[in-house]
């Protein structure tokens, strides 16, 4: 049987609420074409990129940009999500110690937890977030 091929979707779109959901409508489409993700895949990836996704619109101020690129393949997983919002400063030791009853840095906690290559990068002209979660691992 021949390896699945790397399926790619892109998105563009403004930091609300209603650009998440098509963020998230583009990830349930990937399964169509890249039915070889277990479940738990799948739900751990939606999982992780609708928590940045999210963050994004929520702590953005103004009209922000969004650029969205989903794949996956037989072996990963990936988004990049690009804004054109002010480079942020994440202290992310802070963000590793994030307890239950913090109020912020759990849901950055819990995607890092999920996936196998998470980080973000201040890149002209803004912040890009990189997911990865590796098929085959729990």
């Amino acid at each position: 049987m021949d390896a699945p091929q790397r399926v790619t979707r892109t998105l563009q779109g403004k930091s609300d609420l209603s650009f998440v959901d098509e963020i998230l409508d583009g990830v349930e489409g990937l399964w169509e074409e890249a039915p070889h993700v277990t479940d738990e895949n799948r739900m751990m990836f939606m999982l992780a990129v609708s928590e940045i996704a999210t963050n994004l619109v929520k702590h953005n101020e103004g009209p922000v940009s969004i650029w969205v690129t989903l794949s996956a393949d037989h072996d990963r997983l990936e988004a990049i999500l690009q804004d054109d919002a002010e480079v942020l400063d994440i202290n992310w030791e802070e963000i590793a110690q994030a307890s239950d009853d913090d109020e912020s840095g759990r849901g950055m906690a819990l995607v890092r937890s999920v996936l196998h290559e998470f980080h973000s990068d201040g890149v002209p002209p803004g912040n890009r977030w990189t997911l990865v979660r590796n098929l085959g691992h729990s």
